[in-house]
């Protein structure tokens, strides 16, 4: 009783990022059953967590704070993204986001506020397993859905999207936790666990397959690359190989059953790419993302500084959202479909450069830290995102796994002794800071 009530103790940080990661898939799957109309009361409830963070955030940086440069990044993040919101087109849009999206300033400074938090975190595995089920839990779902077991009757079997509300952004979910499992499963030693994360390995993949995500396949083949180098440099050469193998024997098996749609996308994507490099662009390409990219890049001169608005996207046309006509059906785009492009435009160039700055030094610390299998879903999701979007449902989840990767290991208390021990005057024979 006293060991649990010590763990208790000594992971509560880890228990209340568990208690979010919980949340945010209970609330996925309440909107996944249809139980709440939209991911409005979800935002809702990120906004009242913000409070929570930055709380907790205060508590942690009077007792233990310790500085990392990733910091100025985020105080720089923060600043641009208040000013884009400031002289947003819409400001109550780029306070609480877009309806259907939910992804304003608000939404944003909990992204931040927990990924902050969760550089603070000792017990990573902890945080990370729990992914890991909650994965499981969606992927489980996923099945059921797809072959319409237990009382699920999809109107369409083939949409796939777990508890997120759509195959892409759910590609990008089981990305990340495929990237976990296989980069846990090179570094685990235990042969059970081994066992249980080469399962779960199978299990993402299968997810990933159903969702039919070019990006996240693409971002996959990059993140196995990676995986690879990592191996042939560790020596881990017999690992890597059991468990590709595994997770390319799943796709063949899935492919021939007719199960995806990713061989045939995957080929398409290849002759689109041969056409670009010839020259031959066609606004098709992409699912129309070349498209959107075209008429959304024009804008960027005049949004250069602060952007549109967080999340105001569907006014960047003068006022009104791009659009798209097929026929008598009419497309209007509210996202750039690139993360990258969507920040460069709503929140301006300033606010795109810190952004890349924060990517670039968590991928250094995970580098540094050699924590593989947490720097794979970062570059995965990262690549993904460049013909992707953020979402409410997914980016919690990045956020977390990137601040597990930051490491600060000094206190406060020893930038304090550094100090006073230049001093001249102090006498070192007295612990003057206990």
């Amino acid at each position: 009783m006293k060991k649990v009530l010590n763990f208790i103790k000594n992971n509560i940080l880890e228990q209340y990022i568990i208690i979010n990661i919980l949340y945010l898939t209970y609330m996925g799957f309440l909107f996944a059953t249809k139980k709440i109309p939209s991911f409005e009361p979800y935002s809702l409830n990120l906004r009242l967590l913000l409070l929570v963070n930055i709380i907790a955030i205060i508590v942690i940086n009077i007792r233990k704070y310790s500085f990392h440069k990733v910091d100025i990044a985020l105080i720089l993040i923060t600043i641009f993204l208040c000013i884009s919101a400031h002289f947003a087109y819409n400001n109550t849009i780029a306070l609480y986001g877009n309806y259907s999206r939910y992804e304003g300033l608000y939404v944003l400074l909990y992204y931040l506020t927990i990924f902050y938090l969760s550089t603070y975190s000792k017990n990573k595995k902890l945080i990370i397993y729990t992914i890991l089920f909650v994965g499981f839990i969606q992927f489980f779902y996923s099945i059921c859905y797809y072959n319409k077991l237990l009382g699920l009757h999809p109107k369409n079997p083939k949409w796939v999207t777990g508890f997120v509300t759509n195959p892409n952004f759910y590609g990008g979910y089981m990305l990340m936790c495929l990237s976990l499992s296989m980069g846990l499963y090179i570094e685990q030693k235990n042969k059970i666990l081994n066992i249980l994360l080469l399962i779960l390995s199978c299990c993402f993949v299968i997810s990933l397959i159903l969702s039919n995500t070019m990006s996240s396949l693409v971002a996959f083949i990059i993140v196995s690359i990676i995986l690879l180098i990592y191996c042939i440099k560790n020596k881990k050469l017999i690992k890597y190989t059991i468990i590709i193998l595994s997770v390319i024997s799943v796709f063949f098996v899935m492919n021939k059953k007719g199960n995806t749609t990713l061989s045939k996308d995957f080929a398409q994507t290849q002759k689109e790419a041969i056409n670009i490099t010839k020259g031959k662009v066609s606004e098709s390409y992409g699912t129309s993302r070349i498209y959107i990219w075209k008429r959304a890049i024009k804008h960027v001169p005049k949004y250069l500084i602060h952007g549109i608005g967080i999340d105001n996207f569907r006014y960047i046309d003068n006022g009104e959202p791009i659009k798209k006509k097929s026929g008598k059906i009419t497309t209007i785009f509210d996202k750039a479909h690139n993360d990258y492009l969507q920040i460069l435009l709503t929140s301006g160039i300033f606010c795109l450069l810190s952004y890349i700055a924060f990517y670039i030094i968590i991928i250094i610390s995970g580098i540094k830290n050699k924590l593989i299998y947490l720097l794979l879903p970062i570059i995965g999701y990262l690549v993904h995102l460049m013909f992707s979007i953020s979402v409410v449902e997914v980016s919690p989840i990045f956020y977390i796994c990137a601040g597990l990767i930051i490491e600060r290991k000094e206190k406060k208390e020893k930038y304090v002794r550094r100090f006073l021990d230049k001093l001249p005057f102090i006498n070192k024979k007295y612990d003057i800071i206990k």
